[in-house]
């Protein structure tokens, strides 16, 4: 049925074929459902750029609006927040306005929250034991810890320590035994992979440095 005002007749006719007829005018309402819309930036929405403006409205005037962010934050009502998202990933976004009679209506839009992998790699470090600078390995923003492989090689090509485990970055030992490896520059080979499943690799060289 359209929204409107409708009027509606009634006839009756008994089995002596007696009728009777009644009009009520402007009886029955239909509203007419809210017509929302909205619009949000940045986009896409990005690690430097996490803050995320929306602005929500409809076509129809006197309208309460609601927010589902889709990360399972607590609704909002207000029309125009900014909702700062904590990870990557998709998120469906759902705006409903409600007009003054009650009647509600939705739409929704999947925002795209994308994350590049930040590394950080040392180029020396001091395995002495001091806790300052004594590991050497990755560190850095949405790395996934599965499919990860970090070798280290001597300057003869001898490889001397090899981990699959991210959180295990090398001590300076040789091949896991007690003994430190000698003052030198070392190369390196690291794979690991990102939030989005992209393989990264790297290669270079450290340096092993020992205080007196």
């Amino acid at each position: 049925m359209l929204y409107g005002i409708y009027t509606v007749n009634l006839s009756i006719t008994t089995d002596h074929h007696c009728q009777s007829q009644a009009t009520y005018n402007q009886l029955i309402h239909v509203f007419k459902k809210p017509e929302p819309y909205f619009s949000y930036y940045p986009n896409p929405v990005t690690q430097e750029n996490p803050e995320v403006h929306f602005s929500g409205s409809s076509y129809t005037p006197n309208t309460y609006c609601t927010w589902n962010f889709g990360d399972g934050s607590p609704l909002v009502n207000y029309c125009d927040p900014i909702h700062v998202y904590s990870q990557p990933g998709y998120y469906n976004v759902i705006f409903t306005t409600t007009d003054v009679n009650g009647c509600d209506s939705s739409i929704s839009q999947t925002i795209s929250y994308d994350a590049e992998v930040t590394v950080y790699l040392p180029n020396a470090f001091t395995p002495d034991g001091n806790m300052n600078n004594d590991y050497f390995g990755p560190k850095g923003y949405y790395i996934e810890p599965t499919d990860y492989l970090m070798l280290i090689y001597d300057r003869w090509g001898d490889e001397i320590y090899k981990t699959t485990e991210l959180d295990k970055p090398w001590d300076g030992r040789v091949k896991g035994s007690s003994e430190i490896a000698q003052v030198g520059v070392y190369v390196y080979y690291i794979r690991l992979r990102d939030f989005n499943h992209q393989i990264h690799e790297f290669r270079g060289y450290v340096t092993l440095l020992k205080k007196d």
